[in-house]
Protein backbone atom coordinates (compact mmCIF):
# COMPACT_ATOMS: atom_id res chain seq x y z
CA UNK A 1 0.00 0.00 0.00
CA UNK A 2 3.01 2.30 0.50
CA UNK A 3 4.70 1.34 -2.76
CA UNK A 4 7.44 -0.86 -1.32
CA UNK A 5 8.30 -4.52 -0.96
CA UNK A 6 10.16 -6.72 1.49
CA UNK A 7 13.53 -8.19 0.51
CA UNK A 8 15.41 -10.98 2.23
CA UNK A 9 19.03 -12.08 2.26
CA UNK A 10 19.70 -15.38 4.01
CA UNK A 11 22.77 -17.50 4.73
CA UNK A 12 22.07 -20.99 6.04
CA UNK A 13 23.31 -21.43 9.59
CA UNK A 14 24.13 -17.74 10.04
CA UNK A 15 20.87 -15.83 9.79
CA UNK A 16 18.58 -13.69 7.65
CA UNK A 17 18.20 -9.98 7.01
CA UNK A 18 14.77 -8.63 6.08
CA UNK A 19 14.56 -5.09 4.71
CA UNK A 20 12.40 -2.59 2.85
CA UNK A 21 12.70 0.99 1.54
CA UNK A 22 10.09 3.72 1.72
CA UNK A 23 9.95 7.16 0.07
CA UNK A 24 8.64 9.70 2.56
CA UNK A 25 8.15 13.44 2.41
CA UNK A 26 10.25 15.32 4.95
CA UNK A 27 8.03 17.69 6.91
CA UNK A 28 10.79 19.26 9.04
CA UNK A 29 14.56 18.96 8.92
CA UNK A 30 14.96 19.62 12.65
CA UNK A 31 17.02 16.95 14.52
CA UNK A 32 14.74 14.45 16.21
CA UNK A 33 17.21 13.56 18.96
CA UNK A 34 20.77 13.44 20.22
CA UNK A 35 22.21 10.22 18.82
CA UNK A 36 25.39 10.37 20.93
CA UNK A 37 23.47 10.88 24.16
CA UNK A 38 21.15 7.99 23.34
CA UNK A 39 24.13 5.78 22.49
CA UNK A 40 25.97 6.66 25.70
CA UNK A 41 22.84 5.99 27.75
CA UNK A 42 22.58 2.53 26.21
CA UNK A 43 26.28 1.72 26.69
CA UNK A 44 26.70 2.74 30.32
CA UNK A 45 25.78 -0.10 32.69
CA UNK A 46 23.43 1.96 34.88
CA UNK A 47 22.98 0.45 38.34
CA UNK A 48 24.53 -2.36 40.31
CA UNK A 49 22.06 -4.90 41.62
CA UNK A 50 21.35 -5.33 45.32
CA UNK A 51 18.71 -7.75 46.61
CA UNK A 52 15.65 -6.20 48.27
CA UNK A 53 15.49 -8.79 51.06
CA UNK A 54 17.50 -11.00 53.38
CA UNK A 55 16.87 -14.63 54.30
CA UNK A 56 19.74 -15.83 56.53
CA UNK A 57 17.82 -18.89 57.74
CA UNK A 58 17.07 -20.11 54.21
CA UNK A 59 19.05 -22.94 52.58
CA UNK A 60 19.03 -23.50 48.80
CA UNK A 61 20.76 -25.84 46.36
CA UNK A 62 22.01 -24.69 42.96
CA UNK A 63 22.91 -27.38 40.43
CA UNK A 64 24.68 -26.46 37.19
CA UNK A 65 27.64 -28.04 35.39
CA UNK A 66 28.75 -24.55 34.35
CA UNK A 67 30.83 -22.90 37.12
CA UNK A 68 30.10 -19.40 35.79
CA UNK A 69 26.38 -19.90 36.38
CA UNK A 70 27.00 -21.10 39.93
CA UNK A 71 29.18 -18.04 40.51
CA UNK A 72 26.44 -15.74 39.22
CA UNK A 73 23.90 -17.22 41.63
CA UNK A 74 26.29 -16.97 44.56
CA UNK A 75 27.21 -13.39 43.67
CA UNK A 76 23.65 -12.16 43.21
CA UNK A 77 22.49 -13.75 46.46
CA UNK A 78 25.54 -12.73 48.50
CA UNK A 79 23.80 -9.85 50.29
CA UNK A 80 20.74 -11.95 51.18
CA UNK A 81 22.54 -14.15 53.72
CA UNK A 82 21.00 -17.26 52.16
CA UNK A 83 23.06 -20.40 52.73
CA UNK A 84 23.94 -21.73 49.30
CA UNK A 85 25.11 -25.23 48.36
CA UNK A 86 26.26 -25.88 44.81
CA UNK A 87 26.69 -29.04 42.75
CA UNK A 88 28.07 -29.48 39.24
CA UNK A 89 26.38 -32.77 38.33
CA UNK A 90 23.17 -34.65 39.03
CA UNK A 91 24.63 -37.45 41.16
CA UNK A 92 26.33 -35.00 43.51
CA UNK A 93 23.12 -32.99 43.76
CA UNK A 94 21.04 -36.06 44.58
CA UNK A 95 23.52 -36.97 47.32
CA UNK A 96 23.21 -33.46 48.74
CA UNK A 97 19.42 -33.73 48.85
CA UNK A 98 19.69 -36.78 51.10
CA UNK A 99 22.09 -35.01 53.47
CA UNK A 100 20.33 -31.63 53.71
CA UNK A 101 16.80 -30.24 53.80
CA UNK A 102 16.59 -27.38 51.33
CA UNK A 103 13.97 -24.65 51.03
CA UNK A 104 14.41 -24.34 47.27
CA UNK A 105 16.34 -26.12 44.52
CA UNK A 106 17.54 -24.62 41.22
CA UNK A 107 18.34 -27.42 38.80
CA UNK A 108 19.98 -27.09 35.38
CA UNK A 109 18.35 -29.05 32.57
CA UNK A 110 21.21 -29.97 30.21
CA UNK A 111 24.13 -31.62 32.04
CA UNK A 112 26.53 -34.43 31.11
CA UNK A 113 25.38 -37.82 32.37
CA UNK A 114 22.02 -37.49 34.12
CA UNK A 115 20.19 -34.35 33.13
CA UNK A 116 18.11 -32.16 35.41
CA UNK A 117 14.83 -33.91 34.62
CA UNK A 118 16.27 -37.31 35.53
CA UNK A 119 17.71 -35.89 38.73
CA UNK A 120 14.37 -34.34 39.68
CA UNK A 121 12.53 -37.61 39.10
CA UNK A 122 15.01 -39.47 41.28
CA UNK A 123 14.56 -36.94 44.09
CA UNK A 124 10.78 -36.93 43.79
CA UNK A 125 10.38 -40.71 43.57
CA UNK A 126 12.04 -41.59 46.89
CA UNK A 127 9.93 -41.11 50.02
CA UNK A 128 13.09 -41.19 52.16
CA UNK A 129 14.46 -38.08 50.48
CA UNK A 130 13.78 -35.04 52.72
CA UNK A 131 13.47 -32.90 49.59
CA UNK A 132 10.83 -35.00 47.88
CA UNK A 133 8.42 -32.05 47.97
CA UNK A 134 10.91 -29.16 47.96
CA UNK A 135 10.06 -26.59 45.25
CA UNK A 136 12.35 -27.06 42.24
CA UNK A 137 13.02 -24.47 39.52
CA UNK A 138 14.55 -25.56 36.23
CA UNK A 139 17.27 -23.28 34.89
CA UNK A 140 17.82 -23.48 31.15
CA UNK A 141 19.43 -21.56 28.31
CA UNK A 142 16.62 -22.63 25.96
CA UNK A 143 14.10 -19.80 25.93
CA UNK A 144 11.17 -21.14 23.91
CA UNK A 145 7.51 -20.29 24.21
CA UNK A 146 6.41 -23.74 25.38
CA UNK A 147 9.24 -24.21 27.89
CA UNK A 148 7.30 -23.44 31.06
CA UNK A 149 4.53 -25.89 30.24
CA UNK A 150 7.06 -28.59 29.32
CA UNK A 151 9.02 -28.22 32.57
CA UNK A 152 5.85 -28.11 34.68
CA UNK A 153 4.69 -31.29 32.95
CA UNK A 154 7.81 -33.20 34.02
CA UNK A 155 7.54 -32.12 37.65
CA UNK A 156 9.29 -28.76 38.06
CA UNK A 157 7.48 -26.00 39.92
CA UNK A 158 8.81 -23.30 37.61
CA UNK A 159 11.58 -22.48 35.16
CA UNK A 160 14.06 -19.65 34.61
CA UNK A 161 16.20 -18.84 31.59
CA UNK A 162 19.94 -18.21 31.45
CA UNK A 163 21.74 -15.85 31.58
CA UNK A 164 20.13 -15.19 34.95
CA UNK A 165 18.14 -11.98 35.25
CA UNK A 166 18.56 -10.61 38.81
CA UNK A 167 14.96 -9.40 38.99
CA UNK A 168 13.62 -12.77 37.82
CA UNK A 169 15.81 -14.55 40.38
CA UNK A 170 14.42 -12.25 43.09
CA UNK A 171 10.92 -13.16 41.97
CA UNK A 172 11.61 -16.89 42.15
CA UNK A 173 13.18 -16.63 45.61
CA UNK A 174 10.30 -14.57 46.99
CA UNK A 175 7.70 -16.79 45.35
CA UNK A 176 8.94 -20.13 46.67
CA UNK A 177 10.79 -19.46 49.92
CA UNK A 178 8.55 -19.74 53.02
CA UNK A 179 7.44 -16.23 53.96
CA UNK A 180 8.66 -16.78 57.53
CA UNK A 181 12.25 -16.95 56.24
CA UNK A 182 12.20 -13.69 54.28
CA UNK A 183 12.92 -10.22 55.67
CA UNK A 184 11.90 -7.54 53.20
CA UNK A 185 13.79 -4.26 53.00
CA UNK A 186 14.23 -1.31 50.71
CA UNK A 187 16.16 -2.15 47.56
CA UNK A 188 19.50 -0.35 47.32
CA UNK A 189 21.04 0.37 43.94
CA UNK A 190 24.44 1.90 43.34
CA UNK A 191 25.07 4.01 40.27
CA UNK A 192 27.75 2.82 37.85
CA UNK A 193 29.81 5.09 35.65
CA UNK A 194 32.77 4.44 33.41
CA UNK A 195 34.95 5.86 36.17
CA UNK A 196 34.15 2.77 38.27
CA UNK A 197 35.05 0.34 35.48
CA UNK A 198 38.72 -0.68 35.12
CA UNK A 199 40.26 0.22 31.78
CA UNK A 200 41.01 -3.45 31.08
CA UNK A 201 37.26 -4.13 31.28
CA UNK A 202 35.97 -0.99 29.54
CA UNK A 203 38.28 -1.74 26.60
CA UNK A 204 36.42 -4.99 25.94
CA UNK A 205 33.71 -2.94 24.23
CA UNK A 206 36.11 -2.43 21.33
CA UNK A 207 36.09 -6.21 20.79
CA UNK A 208 32.33 -6.59 20.72
CA UNK A 209 31.85 -7.51 24.40
CA UNK A 210 28.66 -6.01 25.82
CA UNK A 211 29.94 -5.18 29.30
CA UNK A 212 26.60 -3.53 30.04
CA UNK A 213 24.90 -6.93 29.71
CA UNK A 214 27.72 -8.64 31.62
CA UNK A 215 27.44 -6.35 34.63
CA UNK A 216 23.67 -6.62 34.58
CA UNK A 217 23.83 -10.42 34.59
CA UNK A 218 26.44 -10.61 37.33
CA UNK A 219 25.01 -7.87 39.52
CA UNK A 220 28.16 -5.82 40.14
CA UNK A 221 31.43 -4.77 38.57
CA UNK A 222 33.47 -6.85 41.02
CA UNK A 223 31.46 -10.00 40.32
CA UNK A 224 31.64 -9.33 36.57
CA UNK A 225 35.43 -9.17 36.78
CA UNK A 226 35.41 -12.49 38.70
CA UNK A 227 33.31 -14.05 35.94
CA UNK A 228 35.66 -12.76 33.24
CA UNK A 229 38.60 -14.30 35.12
CA UNK A 230 36.84 -17.66 35.40
CA UNK A 231 35.90 -17.55 31.71
CA UNK A 232 39.54 -16.81 30.87
CA UNK A 233 41.00 -19.57 33.04
CA UNK A 234 38.59 -22.13 31.56
CA UNK A 235 39.55 -21.57 27.91
CA UNK A 236 42.37 -24.14 27.68
CA UNK A 237 40.46 -26.94 29.41
CA UNK A 238 37.28 -26.28 27.45
CA UNK A 239 39.10 -26.16 24.11
CA UNK A 240 40.76 -29.47 24.94
CA UNK A 241 37.47 -31.08 25.97
CA UNK A 242 35.42 -29.77 23.03
CA UNK A 243 38.16 -30.83 20.61
CA UNK A 244 38.31 -34.30 22.15
CA UNK A 245 34.55 -34.78 21.87
CA UNK A 246 34.65 -33.55 18.26
CA UNK A 247 37.49 -35.90 17.30
CA UNK A 248 35.70 -38.83 18.96
CA UNK A 249 32.49 -37.87 17.15
CA UNK A 250 30.68 -37.77 20.50
CA UNK A 251 28.25 -35.18 19.23
CA UNK A 252 25.79 -35.64 22.10
CA UNK A 253 28.28 -34.51 24.75
CA UNK A 254 29.82 -32.05 22.28
CA UNK A 255 26.41 -30.38 22.11
CA UNK A 256 26.08 -30.31 25.91
CA UNK A 257 29.54 -28.76 26.25
CA UNK A 258 28.83 -26.11 23.60
CA UNK A 259 25.48 -25.44 25.30
CA UNK A 260 27.30 -24.64 28.57
CA UNK A 261 29.81 -22.44 26.75
CA UNK A 262 26.97 -20.56 25.08
CA UNK A 263 25.54 -19.72 28.49
CA UNK A 264 28.94 -18.58 29.81
CA UNK A 265 29.58 -16.41 26.77
CA UNK A 266 26.22 -14.66 26.96
CA UNK A 267 26.62 -14.13 30.71
CA UNK A 268 29.87 -12.17 30.23
CA UNK A 269 28.38 -10.21 27.31
CA UNK A 270 30.14 -12.07 24.46
CA UNK A 271 26.80 -12.15 22.68
CA UNK A 272 27.97 -12.76 19.09
CA UNK A 273 30.18 -15.66 20.16
CA UNK A 274 27.28 -16.97 22.22
CA UNK A 275 25.06 -16.93 19.16
CA UNK A 276 27.64 -18.98 17.24
CA UNK A 277 27.63 -21.49 20.09
CA UNK A 278 23.83 -21.50 19.92
CA UNK A 279 23.90 -22.40 16.22
CA UNK A 280 26.36 -25.24 16.89
CA UNK A 281 24.13 -26.46 19.71
CA UNK A 282 21.08 -26.36 17.42
CA UNK A 283 23.02 -28.30 14.78
CA UNK A 284 23.96 -30.91 17.38
CA UNK A 285 20.35 -31.34 18.47
CA UNK A 286 19.28 -31.64 14.82
CA UNK A 287 22.18 -34.05 14.11
CA UNK A 288 23.39 -31.69 11.40
CA UNK A 289 26.94 -33.08 11.44
CA UNK A 290 27.93 -31.27 8.22
CA UNK A 291 27.31 -27.91 9.88
CA UNK A 292 29.35 -28.87 12.95
CA UNK A 293 32.24 -30.09 10.78
CA UNK A 294 32.19 -26.90 8.73
CA UNK A 295 32.07 -24.54 11.71
CA UNK A 296 33.99 -26.26 14.51
CA UNK A 297 37.49 -25.16 13.50
CA UNK A 298 36.56 -21.49 13.20
CA UNK A 299 34.57 -21.65 16.43
CA UNK A 300 37.53 -23.09 18.36
CA UNK A 301 39.86 -20.48 16.87
CA UNK A 302 37.55 -17.66 17.94
CA UNK A 303 37.22 -19.15 21.43
CA UNK A 304 41.00 -19.39 21.81
CA UNK A 305 41.24 -15.65 21.07
CA UNK A 306 39.61 -14.94 24.43
CA UNK A 307 42.76 -16.27 26.10
CA UNK A 308 44.74 -13.27 24.87
CA UNK A 309 41.85 -10.82 25.03
CA UNK A 310 41.23 -11.42 28.75
CA UNK A 311 44.83 -12.08 29.78
CA UNK A 312 45.22 -8.74 31.54
CA UNK A 313 42.49 -9.56 34.05
CA UNK A 314 44.22 -12.49 35.75
CA UNK A 315 47.03 -10.73 37.53
CA UNK A 316 48.51 -14.02 38.63
CA UNK A 317 49.55 -14.53 34.98
CA UNK A 318 51.04 -11.07 34.41
CA UNK A 319 53.25 -8.68 36.27
CA UNK A 320 54.75 -11.33 38.54
CA UNK A 321 58.06 -9.48 38.78
CA UNK A 322 56.33 -6.47 40.35
CA UNK A 323 54.60 -8.45 43.10
CA UNK A 324 56.04 -9.38 46.48
CA UNK A 325 56.47 -13.09 47.09
CA UNK A 326 54.13 -14.61 49.67
CA UNK A 327 56.16 -15.80 52.65
CA UNK A 328 55.86 -19.16 54.39
CA UNK A 329 53.50 -17.85 57.06
CA UNK A 330 51.15 -16.28 54.50
CA UNK A 331 51.09 -19.49 52.44
CA UNK A 332 50.29 -21.55 55.54
CA UNK A 333 47.49 -19.19 56.60
CA UNK A 334 46.05 -19.07 53.07
CA UNK A 335 45.99 -22.87 52.75
CA UNK A 336 44.31 -23.20 56.15
CA UNK A 337 41.70 -20.58 55.20
CA UNK A 338 41.06 -22.29 51.86
CA UNK A 339 40.54 -25.63 53.62
CA UNK A 340 38.05 -24.15 56.10
CA UNK A 341 36.16 -22.32 53.34
CA UNK A 342 35.94 -25.53 51.26
CA UNK A 343 34.72 -27.55 54.24
CA UNK A 344 32.03 -24.90 54.81
CA UNK A 345 31.31 -24.78 51.05
CA UNK A 346 31.79 -21.01 51.29
CA UNK A 347 32.39 -19.91 47.71
CA UNK A 348 32.44 -16.20 48.58
CA UNK A 349 35.27 -16.73 51.04
CA UNK A 350 37.23 -18.77 48.50
CA UNK A 351 36.93 -15.99 45.90
CA UNK A 352 38.11 -13.43 48.48
CA UNK A 353 41.14 -15.53 49.42
CA UNK A 354 42.26 -16.01 45.82
CA UNK A 355 41.64 -12.32 45.03
CA UNK A 356 43.93 -11.39 47.92
CA UNK A 357 46.57 -13.86 46.76
CA UNK A 358 46.53 -12.28 43.29
CA UNK A 359 48.51 -9.43 44.80
CA UNK A 360 51.42 -11.75 45.59
CA UNK A 361 53.78 -14.03 43.72
CA UNK A 362 53.40 -17.66 44.80
CA UNK A 363 56.69 -19.54 45.44
CA UNK A 364 57.57 -21.95 42.64
CA UNK A 365 57.31 -25.02 44.86
CA UNK A 366 53.67 -24.08 45.67
CA UNK A 367 52.55 -22.89 42.24
CA UNK A 368 51.17 -26.23 41.03
CA UNK A 369 49.17 -26.76 44.22
CA UNK A 370 47.62 -23.28 44.09
CA UNK A 371 46.74 -23.68 40.40
CA UNK A 372 44.90 -26.92 41.23
CA UNK A 373 43.15 -25.27 44.17
CA UNK A 374 42.03 -22.31 42.07
CA UNK A 375 40.73 -24.56 39.32
CA UNK A 376 38.75 -26.60 41.86
CA UNK A 377 37.44 -23.37 43.38
CA UNK A 378 36.30 -22.11 39.96
CA UNK A 379 34.36 -25.36 39.56
CA UNK A 380 32.93 -25.34 43.11
CA UNK A 381 34.70 -28.68 43.59
CA UNK A 382 35.01 -28.50 47.37
CA UNK A 383 35.83 -32.18 47.82
CA UNK A 384 38.87 -31.89 45.55
CA UNK A 385 40.11 -28.86 47.53
CA UNK A 386 39.82 -30.79 50.80
CA UNK A 387 41.52 -33.82 49.29
CA UNK A 388 44.39 -31.74 47.88
CA UNK A 389 45.02 -30.02 51.19
CA UNK A 390 44.65 -33.09 53.37
CA UNK A 391 47.34 -34.79 51.27
CA UNK A 392 49.54 -31.69 51.08
CA UNK A 393 52.76 -31.43 53.08
CA UNK A 394 52.17 -27.70 53.63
Amino acid sequence: MMGSEISVESVYGEGSTFSFSLKQEVVKWNPIGDYKASHDEGVLPGKQYKASYTAPEAHILIVDDNPINNTVFAGLLKTTGIKIDTATNADSAIKDTYNNKYDLIFLDHMMPGKDGIQALHEIRSNADNPNQKTPAVCITANAIAEAREEYLAVGFDDYMTKPVDPDVLDGMILKYLPKTLVNMGAQIEEEISDENIPESVAGLRDYGIDINAGIRHSGSIDMYIDLLKIFHRAVDDNVKEISRLYEEKDYKNYTIKVHALKSSAKTIGALKFGEKAQRLEDAGKAQDIDYIQNKNEGFIKEYKAFKELLSGLNTDESGKADKPEADEYMISEALNSILIAAQDMNCDRLFDIFDELDGYSIPKDQTELFEKLRKASDNFDYSTIVELLEHSDS
